[in-house]
Formats: C-alpha cells, sequence, structure tokens
C-alpha cells in the first residue's frame, strides 16, 4: 500500500477485462480486509493450464485470526486442478504461512521448486469440497 492507502498493481485492471482472472475482496463485518487475486490457465513457473494466486493480502489487524487460511481453502477448493503458489524466497513470512497453509490442505502432497526467481509450491487441488 502507498501512502494514501492505495494498493498499485499494474495489472489489476485486466482482472475486469480479461478471461482466466479473477478478484475477490476479503470482508469481515462489512469491511475490508484484504484481497485475493487468482489467475487460471496461465503458463506457470513449471506447467501450463494451472491456478495461480497472483497476489494475497490481508490487512495486518485481521491477520492471525485464521482469515487468510479460509480465503485461501476457499479459492483451491473453488479452482480444482494444479495450483502454484509463488513466493519471493526473501519474505519468510510468506514461506511460513503458504508452507503451512498448503501443507495442511494438502496433506503435505506438495512439491517446492526453486523456480528462476521465485520458490514455487505446486500442488493439486481435488473437486471442491463444500
Amino acid at each position: 500500500m502507498n501512502a494514501h492507502g492505495l494498493y498499485g498493481y499494474k495489472y489489476l485492471d485486466h482482472y475486469w477485462t480479461e478471461a482466466g482472472r479473477y478478484a475477490y475482496f476479503i470482508q469481515i463485518d462489512e469491511q475490508y480486509a484484504g484481497f485475493v487475486l487468482i489467475r487460471t490457465e496461465i503458463e506457470g513457473e513449471f506447467h501450463s493450464g494451472i491456478h495461480s494466486i497472483a497476489e494475497f493480502f490481508v490487512l495486518k489487524k485481521y491477520r492471525r485470526m485464521g482469515i487468510g487460511r479460509q480465503v485461501a481453502v476457499q479459492a483451491f477448493d473453488q479452482y480444482p486442478g494444479t495450483w502454484e503458489v509463488c513466493q519471493e524466497p526473501e519474505n519468510k513470512p510468506s514461506i511460513l504461512f503458504w508452507d503451512r497453509i498448503v501443507g495442511e490442505y494438502t496433506h503435505n502432497q506438495f512439491e517446492v521448486r526453486m523456480g528462476s526467481k521465485q520458490r514455487v509450491l505446486i500442488f493439486q487441488s481435488p473437486a471442491a469440497r463444500i
């Protein structure tokens, strides 16, 4: 976020104009708490025809309440198939979060690869369990 509370993302408009891009806002008690941007049917780091978390953000005051886990699981369930979750190698909190969430979700049946600039978790999401 910048000084005005805005989150600058140069591809944001594409989520309303291109197929295979989905934007979801996270709300708690009618307050915005974050967002998740999902891309699907893209060329991934290691696979094609996959789903990917493009951006995932929960405001600090809503973290450590299980909200991020709930949103991630809903996303994985909504889009069954192969997933890649990319992380910046130096972002240790992100790595800890995603390793825990994906590990719980898949019963530790995921692969970790180092891409050209990112650490990538690869796993399968079964058909929606809802």
